[in-house]
């Protein structure tokens, strides 16, 4: 599959075959690659947890993440249509492919949630083989060595004039969007960092 590099992720999912859209569902993705991961309305044990869209083809963190806090084993009930995952504060890491083979890799650091200058470092992440073969352009984003997401298309501004002229073997005249329709608005604040908030079968049960 070769889609245009900053796609949207709407367009993205229409265009993937039915057999590869489970790369856009975070429940079968945190699953197939070991991530503790649960759907809302599960009983989870106690810990801390992030709450975030199963599917979400929106984009641009739409939904929100929530951070959940349960002291003991419980059921979080809601929002409705959200995996529930461990959370980690290990750095985001995003991991760009072309035609399977790593590109380029940038992590991002965070000061009081707030996502901060990407630094480049090597391309050292091996794509997972159940992700070849899937499109020609891949972003991967990691939690320290977890994949938490994954996208047939490309995001990171730094990398994007390589991608085009890539891209422009099989569309001479492309022109990418202007950023900000396709990718994360530099400094975005995680949604995740400002809500804190459990809920319990017993709240949902008294509404």
């Amino acid at each position: 599959m070769i889609l245009d590099p900053y796609i949207s992720e709407w367009k993205a999912y229409e265009l993937t075959p039915p057999e590869h859209r489970w790369i856009y569902n975070k429940l079968d993705l945190c699953q197939r690659f070991g991530y503790e991961a649960y759907p809302v309305g599960s009983k989870v044990p106690a810990g801390v947890w992030c709450v975030r869209p199963i599917l979400n083809i929106q984009g641009m963190a739409a939904g929100g993440f929530r951070r959940v806090v349960l002291d003991a084993p419980g059921f979080i009930q809601k929002p409705a249509g959200h995996v529930i995952t461990r959370w980690t504060d290990a750095f985001r890491s995003w991991h760009l492919y072309v035609n399977d083979v790593p590109f380029s890799s940038q992590t991002t650091i965070e000061f009081d949630g707030e996502m901060e200058t990407m630094i480049e470092h090597d391309p050292t992440f091996p794509l997972p083989r159940e992700l070849t073969g899937i499109s020609r352009y891949m972003l991967v984003e990691t939690l320290g060595d977890t994949i938490i997401d994954v996208g047939p298309r490309h995001m990171v501004e730094e990398m994007k004039q390589p991608v085009i002229d890539d891209y422009r073997q099989f569309n001479p005249e492309y022109e990418p969007p202007e950023y900000g329709t396709w990718g994360f608005q530099p400094n975005m604040r995680r949604l995740w960092c400002n809500e804190l908030q459990a809920w319990t079968h017993e709240e949902v049960e008294n509404g």
